[in-house]
């Protein structure tokens, strides 16, 4: 797949990583910014039993010097030290980043401002709307 994306010569790819992350065969990519949406109990046999082995492992998709952004509210210790160590620019929900909104639009904070007043994205199926 990373050379048919290669080969249509693309601006932007979002790629999942679906077992952990220092494991996990899409950590060959040198992400621009890397995302954590979540620290949960799966894939113990690989990860480790705890909320903070899990962490340390999903942690290793943060690279030097980039964004790397952690949505999870409450995230284990493991993982704000290995963004420490790895030197990366840690955005942590709540600190860093926040959005509210309501039926209508929705507003986004970062650290350098707020932006308000935007639109849902466009439904891409809409059973699930």
């Amino acid at each position: 797949m990373l050379r048919l994306f290669q080969a249509q010569r693309l601006d932007a790819m979002v790629l999942e990583i679906g077992l952990g992350g220092r494991l996990d065969a899409v950590n060959i990519i040198d992400a621009d910014c890397s995302i954590l949406t979540s620290v949960d109990i799966d894939h113990t046999s690989y990860l480790g039993p705890t909320r903070e082995s899990i962490g340390f492992e999903k942690a290793h998709i943060f690279r030097r010097g980039r964004p790397a952004i952690c949505a999870e509210p409450r995230p284990p210790t493991s993982v704000l030290e290995v963004a420490h160590q790895l030197g990366a620019d840690l955005w942590l929900a709540g600190r860093d980043f926040s959005y509210e909104g309501d039926r209508v639009q929705w507003t986004f904070r970062g650290r350098t401002g707020r932006r308000a007043s935007l639109p849902y994205p466009r439904c891409v199926a809409p059973t699930r709307c």
